[in-house]
């Protein structure tokens, strides 16, 4: 039996989603980038500067997500469905940033 999905449906199911986790904001250095953490302290995203929106002059970031996060969890859960986008602009509204781009890394842990 095939569903039909909206996309606003499959928006709103990817926040709930993601609200579901306990991330932590870490500003270490005071420069605007930010580290988000899960409950077990490994670090899920983090910004870097990408540069200033030519229209406003506000910074924009770059939002780098833990690519065995991204491909394990949530790939695992919403499949073909899931647009890296959909994260980042989640990411900028649970944050407050204005991240424009994306990239992944490789987490430093070795237990995932």
């Amino acid at each position: 039996m095939k569903y039909i999905i909206t996309e606003n449906r499959i928006n709103r199911l990817f926040t709930e989603f993601m609200n579901q986790y306990d991330l932590r904001p870490w500003d270490s250095t005071g420069d605007g980038d930010l580290s988000v953490y899960d409950e077990d302290d490994k670090k899920i995203f983090y910004t870097n500067y990408y540069g200033d929106d030519p229209d406003t002059g506000k910074p924009e970031f770059s939002l780098n997500i833990n690519s065995n996060f991204f491909f394990n969890t949530l790939y695992g859960f919403f499949g073909d469905t899931l647009d890296p986008l959909m994260l980042v602009e989640w990411f900028s509204n649970k944050f407050k940033m204005d991240c424009v781009t994306f990239d992944y890394f490789e987490p430093e842990y070795e237990d995932e």
